[in-house]
């Protein structure tokens, strides 16, 4: 594939180009949080760019797809005195939509894993050019109801979507939260507050909430192979959550998991 524009040298699979001639659509990247940019700077001063980032044309100018951190950190290592003139990319194929060069950024992750609401922000994206829920729960490998659970933080609070996002609420508190509240963003802020005292007198002092919310997250994104992996992963779900909700009964903890969407009813 020929690929012919000022910032690029080289033909084949990978081209090098010019990271100061590459532009960042600002409206594009759902990613807020870059996490330790310092440290990933320094990475590339030391050894340059080792994964290639993903750049797509639009008209006369070449827009990044894929490795916002990676293309950031470049450009302060330049700004700090280092010179680098090209680091590795990959060109996508002419003519590629905004819904796939949407996916390949989701795939990715770019190193660091989208938080919550950065998830939902580019489903909700994806939702809006036409895109089902059955098919994005496809596209990235995870469940429906995960992609349904991030949607519904649209349109969470700042400060919902902060808690979320540092653990200290899980996605079927902020959830609740933002549907109880009706859109209100004062009532979103006092739910905030009362479940935030609720938790950290519920959860069992000897384990971190933040930590166990992680684990059950993960374990439900889990898309099973057969039944027995099924059944074993829904034996872990409901321990978790009887811990995070300090219930004892596995009956009644499994009733409020059909209702929070945790289980198929």
């Amino acid at each position: 594939m020929a690929v012919a524009h000022e910032s690029i040298v080289g033909r084949g699979d990978l081209f090098k180009v010019d990271p100061r001639l590459i532009e960042i659509d600002k409206n594009w990247n759902p990613r807020t949080d870059y996490g330790n940019m310092d440290e990933l700077t320094a990475s590339i001063i030391a050894n340059g760019v080792v994964v290639p980032i993903t750049v797509r044309r639009v008209m006369d100018k070449m827009i990044l797809v894929d490795g916002e951190r990676r293309l950031k950190a470049t450009l302060a290592a330049i700004k700090a005195g280092n010179d680098i003139k090209s680091i590795p990319a990959r060109v996508a194929r002419n003519g590629v939509s905004d819904t796939e060069a949407m996916f390949t950024a989701i795939a990715s992750n770019d190193g660091k894993p989208l938080l919550p609401s950065e998830e939902a922000a580019a489903y909700q994206k994806l939702k809006n050019w036409g895109v089902t829920v059955v098919d994005i729960a496809k596209r990235v490998g995870r469940t429906e109801v995960h992609i349904y659970n991030r949607l519904k933080l649209v349109d969470a609070a700042p400060e919902v979507k902060v808690a979320l996002d540092k653990k200290e609420i899980g996605v079927t508190e902020a959830r609740n939260i933002v549907m109880e509240s009706a859109g209100d963003i004062e009532k979103q802020k006092a739910k905030l507050a009362k479940t935030k005292e609720r938790q950290e007198n519920a959860a069992p002092k000897c384990m971190c909430r933040k930590d166990v919310m992680e684990v059950l997250e993960n374990v439900h994104a889990i898309k099973p192979t057969n039944e027995n992996v099924k059944n074993l992963l829904l034996g872990v779900k409901t321990g978790l959550w009887m811990v995070l909700n300090d219930e004892t009964d596995y009956h009644d903890a499994m009733t409020a998991m059909k209702k929070d969407g945790w289980i198929k009813a």
